[in-house]
């Protein structure tokens, strides 16, 4: 519902799906957010069974740093990730660091750390900037994104505070 509270700045010529997994259990309550906060096109799904071809044709996702992130990455389509997890917060990062996508923030806490509807009108505007971005994406996605996320799990055990030795 956060998320939703956010996407009211999209412009009007947005369309918007909202993919829901069938275990979400208040749809009822997201379609009435929806309603109420909502300018531009929208459509709220659940469990889809064409979810890779809708996803296939998105230019961007909102996503929860899972396993769609890197399918959505996989398609050309750039992510903005929320976190509702430090271990969702490490992989985000990663992926920002990397210029792959943009970690948006973590939904346990009220701030931002992007002004992600301002980042996808940016995005809509700057075809270079969705080139590289996807670039990147592809770069990353490489067969060792598990050891890259290893890594930093373990400096973050090791070292969780970044004190300098």
């Amino acid at each position: 519902s956060k998320v939703v509270k956010y996407l009211q700045r999209l412009p009007s010529h947005f369309n918007v799906k909202i993919i829901l997994g069938k275990l979400y259990q208040h749809p009822d309550l997201l379609e009435k957010l929806c309603r109420v906060h909502l300018s531009c096109n929208y459509e709220v799904l659940i469990s889809p069974e064409h979810f890779p071809e809708l996803l296939s044709k998105s230019s961007f996702g909102i996503f929860g740093t899972g396993i769609v992130t890197y399918e959505a990455m996989c398609l050309g389509v750039i992510p903005f990730n929320f976190g509702i997890s430090d271990f969702h917060t490490l992989k985000g990062s990663l992926i920002e660091e990397k210029g792959a996508g943009f970690y948006v923030g973590d939904l346990r806490k009220s701030d931002l750390l992007i002004d992600f509807i301002e980042k996808i009108q940016e995005i809509y505007k700057n075809d270079e900037l969705a080139s590289s971005i996807r670039n990147n994406a592809m770069n990353l996605i490489d067969g060792d994104s598990q050891s890259r996320i290893i890594a930093a799990i373990k400096k973050e055990i090791i070292n969780p505070y970044n004190l300098q030795s």
